[in-house]
C-alpha cells in the first residue's frame, strides 16, 4: 500500500497481503494465467476480492426455534442454518411453517457485533 491509500501490484506474484493486523489473502498467479486478457482479468478479480475492512465485526448465528427456522439476509447472500459468524447489517427473520404465524419480534439485525431486536418471538398456529 502506498501513501495515497491505493494498492500497487505488479503482475508477478501476489503473495500474502496484509492490512493492519489482518491477513487478507495469500495466493499466486501462474505464468500462464498472467498472460493476455484472461490473465489480467484473473489478476483484477483477485485484487478486487481483497476487501480490507478495518474494525470488522460479526454476530454469531441465533439458534433456531423448535417451531421455526431463521433466515439470514445480508447484502451479499441469504443463509438458512449458518454455522459461521454473520456480517454487520445481516437481518435474521423468523420463518414459520404453513398454517402458523410469528408472535412477538420477527426480525433482529446484526449491528456492531450484537443482535438488535432479541429476543425473537416464536411461531404459533393461526
Amino acid at each position: 500500500k502506498n501513501g495515497t491509500n491505493k494498492w500497487r501490484f505488479s503482475c508477478q506474484e501476489i503473495s500474502t497481503v496484509q492490512a493492519s493486523e489482518h491477513v487478507i489473502m495469500g495466493t499466486a498467479v501462474s505464468r500462464k494465467a498472467r498472460s493476455g486478457t484472461m490473465g489480467r482479468l484473473l489478476f483484477f478479480t483477485l485484487v478486487v476480492m481483497m476487501v480490507v475492512r478495518q474494525g470488522y465485526t460479526s454476530c454469531p448465528p441465533i439458534p433456531d426455534r423448535p417451531t421455526a427456522r431463521l433466515m439470514y439476509t445480508s447484502i451479499s447472500s441469504t443463509h438458512v442454518g449458518p454455522t459461521s459468524p454473520l456480517e454487520d447489517g445481516t437481518v435474521a427473520k423468523l420463518k414459520c411453517p404453513a398454517g402458523q404465524k410469528a408472535t412477538g419480534t420477527a426480525t433482529a439485525t446484526c449491528a456492531a457485533g450484537k443482535w438488535i431486536g432479541l429476543p425473537l418471538g416464536d411461531c404459533s398456529k393461526v
